[in-house]
């Protein structure tokens, strides 16, 4: 897999997550490497499991898209930070 760019690693690691068709997805950093189309692509694909009653849970240092999120959590050593909670 050390012959991969970033980017392809990340979207194989997306497949490879899919695969097994999970009620909750849990991602870490999943756009990382992503170019513009993939990160496009990614948001519909969330978009369409949501629709379907599926769960994800995003785990990012940078959100641009927050508008795309049910809840935002902010942690601070570990503990939520209830005064940038996004309900």
């Amino acid at each position: 897999m050390e012959e991969l760019s970033g980017g392809t690693r990340a979207k194989l690691s997306l497949v490879l997550a899919l695969l097994p068709d999970p009620d909750i997805l849990l991602l870490d950093e999943p756009c990382a490497g992503f170019d513009w189309d993939t990160y496009q692509r990614f948001w519909e694909l969330t978009a369409e499991r949501r629709a379907a009653g599926r769960g994800l849970l995003i785990i990012s240092h940078f959100i641009a898209d927050e508008e795309r999120f049910d809840r935002v959590l902010h942690l601070v050593g570990g503990v939520i930070d209830s005064g940038v909670v996004k309900p």
